[in-house]
């Protein structure tokens, strides 16, 4: 954070950003094998990078929760470091809310409705608002546009990928336009073609790219859900401080 920024503060938020800097996730102070960063990083499928990124902006929505003085709502990216941060019981609650925070910071799933997505919507756009008047502007990757972060179109579940193979969608169909293109392209060279034994060489060739090609999309699927750069999303809720909080959606500080 520049010196700029931490003029915006005042006494009492700088001594709260200064605890939630200083705070060590679960596994930081005895390292172990399967710290709480990498932990993120695998059951979301993202890098370890973007995973110390989002803690990162975990704690800085952990200040909003306080200092915002409205409801906030995180991005669904920052409420899956929340999440796992809760499964830390004794250290979510004794080094976060009882040492860092200085007071309980609740989360509660939403209750659904027209009026729930209303108002976690409104929060969300505040807490963006609040997020500027503090920390400058947000990451998009790690905190999207209202729209993007309440798209009805998501839809998550849990899954086996030992049983379940996922294919992310833009990737597919890139895969699958280089197809056509290619298919195109060697079709209208074999048609052209007045041999009938060059035809069906054109035609064995064609088979045997589509198939590499075919092995090469699910591949290249598959890597890309092994953990390189998918950034899953979840529409979720959010929450803020104090005594309670509205959902998986956002709480009230």
């Amino acid at each position: 954070m520049t010196i700029q920024t931490l003029n915006t503060f005042n006494p009492q938020e700088l001594d709260t950003w200064e605890r939630l800097q200083s705070l060590n996730m679960p596994g930081a102070e005895e390292p172990t094998p399967f710290p709480f960063a990498a932990r993120l990083a695998r059951e979301n499928g993202w890098t370890r990078e973007f995973a110390n990124r989002a803690i990162t902006e975990y704690r800085k929505f952990c200040f909003l929760t306080v200092h915002a003085g409205h409801g906030v709502t995180p991005s669904d990216q920052v409420d899956q470091v929340w999440h796992l941060h809760m499964l830390y019981s004794w250290h979510y609650w004794h080094e976060l809310c009882g040492a860092a925070l200085t007071q309980p910071l609740h989360h509660q799933p939403t209750k659904g409705g027209a009026s729930e997505s209303s108002k976690y919507n409104d929060w969300y756009g505040r807490t963006l608002d609040s997020y500027r008047r503090y920390f400058g502007e947000p990451p998009a990757d790690l905190w999207p546009s209202a729209k993007e972060r309440f798209d009805k179109r998501h839809a998550y579940m849990r899954i086996d990928r030992r049983e379940v193979f996922v294919i992310n969608r833009k990737r597919l169909w890139r895969g699958l336009a280089l197809l056509f293109g290619a298919g195109v392209i060697l079709f209208t060279v074999t048609a052209c073609s007045s041999s009938a034994t060059d035809l069906n060489a054109g035609s064995i060739v064609f088979a045997g790219f589509l198939s590499a090609v075919i092995v090469f999309i699910f591949r290249w699927a598959e890597g890309e859900n092994k953990g390189g750069n998918n950034h899953n999303d979840r529409s979720g809720g959010s929450c803020g401080g104090g005594g309670g909080c509205g959902g998986c959606g956002g709480c009230g500080g």
